[in-house]
């Protein structure tokens, strides 16, 4: 068997039943994995507003997810985070648990991988892999056993406009 019958078996063992976010319950949320993010605002010298999100995967895949300002004051208010430290200074950076899935599905273009982090229910944040290199570690990973990939596959089809890690909407 080559190395693609092998990740295609791989991934075909470990797919499991997609519910939307939407449709996730408490029981399901207690049963997925948990993963510690990092919620950063950085300002550059030029005081521009630079917010990402750090998903360490794997010691061989950290993917970095920048989001709108405005995204990073939803996440920290809705997740109850502290706005100043102790010195009553604005808090610029967390680092936050949260359940996390791995996602399949198909857009306008072809198949999509992401990622899925959910802080809570209705609050969650996708990050979609679009690399070939990124998707090589991800099936490399996988083959070797080095990574568990419980793959969820989205059974609808998606415009590829929602298979972007922006949010266009904002603009």
């Amino acid at each position: 068997m080559d190395q693609q019958e092998n990740v295609q078996k791989a991934v075909s063992d470990s797919v499991v039943k997609f519910l939307s976010s939407k449709e996730i319950t408490a029981k399901d949320f207690a049963e997925l994995p948990e993963i510690k993010v990092g919620l950063i605002h950085q300002i550059t010298k030029n005081n521009f507003d630079m917010c990402s999100i750090m998903i360490p995967l794997h010691d061989m895949l950290n993917v970095k997810l920048p989001i709108k300002m405005v995204r990073f004051n939803v996440l920290r208010l809705k997740m109850g985070l502290p706005l100043k430290d102790n010195s009553g200074r604005e808090r610029l950076e967390y680092h936050v648990s949260c359940k996390y899935r791995y996602i399949k599905g198909e857009n306008s273009v072809g198949e999509y991988w992401s990622v899925e982090l959910i802080f809570k229910q209705f609050l969650y944040q996708t990050y979609f892999f679009q690399s070939s290199d990124e998707k090589t570690i991800l099936e490399d990973l996988q083959t070797s056993g080095e990574l568990k990939i419980d793959w969820f596959v989205r059974p609808d089809k998606v415009d590829v406009s929602e298979t972007i890690n922006y949010d266009w909407q904002e603009i």
